[in-house]
């Protein structure tokens, strides 16, 4: 099971506390806590690392690339927990290149 929390100010540590779920996804970019600190909170799943707005809607591509390989490094430090998405859905106004980047860089990082 997964479950998205949604908003800015977040009952992350409630969450993660009293529901029985496999993986949490939040507003990782715009919100406490970050991925180090939900590690540290939440011992299994954790879905994050790009900005749904800043860097899918109004960045470029390489805003997008920096996002996932920050979210890789820290899910490095963290067992390898983070599966790389979005803190929310993917706006229509997200532009197609943007969202490409995202399996193209997770991709390349995996061939190593």
């Amino acid at each position: 099971i997964v479950m998205h929390v949604h908003g800015q100010d977040i009952r992350f540590k409630e969450a993660a506390e009293l529901i029985e779920v496999d993986a949490l996804n939040w507003h990782d970019r715009l919100t406490w806590p970050g991925i180090e600190e939900a590690a540290d909170i939440f011992p299994k799943g954790l879905l994050a690392g790009i900005d749904e707005t800043r860097a899918l809607v109004d960045g470029k591509p390489d805003d997008i690339k920096n996002n996932i390989l920050d979210a890789l490094k820290k899910s490095t430090e963290n067992d390898n927990r983070v599966i790389i998405a979005p803190g929310c859905v993917i706006p229509i106004t997200a532009p197609d290149e943007n969202i490409e980047i995202i399996s193209q860089t997770v991709k390349k990082t995996r061939k190593g």
